[in-house]
């Protein structure tokens, strides 16, 4: 389950098999659900960004060839989609981030590495797509000023009690930084 507070509107979203396909506002006020948006494809993360609700969503091909991936820029008031923009397609669990300008969209990849997708907030439009070759990223994602951040599993090699975290510099590129952190820590 994830959700996101937007303007008036508490929006949320089951990641299972009870609400993975829709959005429902809830009115923080009275605690009464406001509003359910039907998306009809598979929400794999939702994130507020200028005043709008930005939900990734996947749908699968006819004939098990991988998935569409799409991010929806939704009004908050009405729920209408006001833009759609087509994202790498894969079997991957994309995750959002925001910075002031951009929403970004982490894509991990079967097999290893993932792309880091910028959509420009003022055009809705693609205007940044970083390969990260074969670093393994995992669904749990931010990023800063200098810095895509990500927590992995690598060192689970080593010790099963030990994640990463992980800065890749988004200029270059290039690991920055790793740090070990106990798994218990990972998913807080």
């Amino acid at each position: 389950m994830r959700f996101v507070a937007a303007t008036d509107l508490v929006g949320v979203v089951g990641l299972d098999e009870t609400l993975n396909d829709a959005l429902i506002g809830v009115d923080p006020g009275t605690g009464e659900i406001a509003t359910t948006v039907a998306l009809g494809a598979r929400v794999t993360d939702l994130v507020e960004a200028d005043g709008a609700v930005w939900v990734i969503v996947q749908t699968v091909r006819v004939g098990g060839g991988g998935t569409n991936v799409r991010a929806l820029r939704l009004d908050p008031a009405s729920g209408q989609t006001v833009a759609t923009v087509p994202l790498a397609d894969g079997d991957f669990q994309p995750v959002t981030a925001v910075t002031e300008d951009m929403i970004w969209v982490s894509s991990p990849m079967p097999g290893g590495g993932g792309i880091v997708t910028g959509i420009d907030l003022g055009t809705n439009a693609v205007v940044e797509v970083r390969e990260l070759g074969d670093l393994e990223v995992a669904p749990w994602f931010a990023v800063g000023d200098e810095c895509f951040w990500f927590v992995t599993d690598t060192f689970r090699t080593y010790s099963p009690d030990i994640a990463e975290v992980v800065c890749v510099d988004r200029a270059s590129l290039e690991v920055a930084q790793r740090i070990g952190i106990p798994t218990t820590a990972a998913t807080l």
